[in-house]
């Protein structure tokens, strides 16, 4: 356990947090600050590193509250692409899963 890392502090149960549910695999609490108490509607959002505003590095999932006023509209600047680069995208992907899996 790293002593500086919140998340790892929470997982020992040596830092105070609201646990929502547990299993030997999964520890789901609510966030210190969160942004509503009611909402319409949810966003689950997974940062993965330091250009994605990742700041605590686990892999960890945000659930956001969402109201009818605040609707997102999709994805901004997706584009188009061909297969082939696809398929080497997912094949980088699986790769990394496969080394993980060996770890």
């Amino acid at each position: 356990m790293k002593e500086d890392c919140i998340f790892c502090r929470i997982a020992g149960k040596a830092a105070d947090a609201t646990v929502v549910y547990e299993d030997s695999q999964t520890l789901a609490f609510l966030d210190i600050h969160p942004l509503t108490s009611k909402a319409d509607g949810i966003s689950i959002g997974q940062s993965n590193g330091k250009a994605a505003s990742q700041e605590v590095f686990h892999m960890h999932v945000h659930i956001i509250p969402r109201f009818n006023h605040e609707m997102m509209s999709g994805f901004p600047n997706r584009k188009q692409t061909h297969r082939a680069e696809l398929d080497e995208i997912g094949r980088k992907i699986k790769t990394a899963i496969e080394s993980q899996k060996r770890d």
